[in-house]
């Protein structure tokens, strides 16, 4: 399984923001991780700073992470097929899964509406045929860059399960991990 070292992916400036003006966070998002950006202004955005001052505990803490985090990355082929994403996600759709925390909806997909497939294991991207394609259509969009599909409670728990520390997203360009527990954390401190 291919690990990601935090240094070769972030450097050294992660933020984390939010409205209630405390970290680590009590309330953490989805699975109970703790997210992070490597985006000053994305961090003001989650702490309302950028909302006209409406959250007066807003705050922002630059965060180091320990070195040597196993943190996945769902774009990457290798790690698509490590995790047989593909089965996961089928599972998902023959379930008309609906995730409780994010809201998004897998369900069966239909040809000739312009929707792309990707297949992990030939490598190779399509236009969706029929119904039967439809974990490709998923598949495409999470290696493009759909996070809300990544941050979903089946595939966070099975990142946990395989032993991840955390995985990294990619949301309105900018590049954000989350890390599933406080121990992953080195070091802090609230500079806004």
């Amino acid at each position: 399984m291919k690990y990601l070292k935090l240094f070769e992916s972030f450097g050294s400036k992660l933020y984390h923001g939010n409205r209630k003006g405390d970290f680590p966070p009590q309330k953490k998002r989805f699975a109970g991780a703790i997210f992070l950006t490597s985006n000053l202004d994305f961090a003001k955005d989650f702490a309302g700073m950028n909302d006209g001052n409406e959250f007066p505990n807003g705050a922002v803490w630059e965060v180091e992470l320990k070195e040597g985090l196993k943190l996945l990355n769902a774009k990457e082929r290798k790690v698509m097929i490590d995790l047989d994403l593909k089965g996961t996600i089928q599972k998902m759709i023959s379930d008309n899964y609906v995730d409780p925390v994010n809201g998004i909806k897998f369900h069966e997909v239909s040809a000739g509406k312009g929707f792309k497939g990707y297949d992990p294991v030939a490598d190779k991207e399509f236009d969706i045929g029929d119904e039967s394609d439809s974990v490709y259509f998923y598949l495409f969009r999470i290696k493009n860059g759909a996070w809300k599909l990544i941050e979903t409670t089946p595939i966070i728990e099975l990142i946990k399960k395989r032993g991840y520390d955390g995985f990294i997203v990619t949301e309105m360009g900018v590049e954000n991990v989350a890390v599933f527990s406080e121990d992953s954390i080195e070091d802090y401190k609230k500079i806004l």
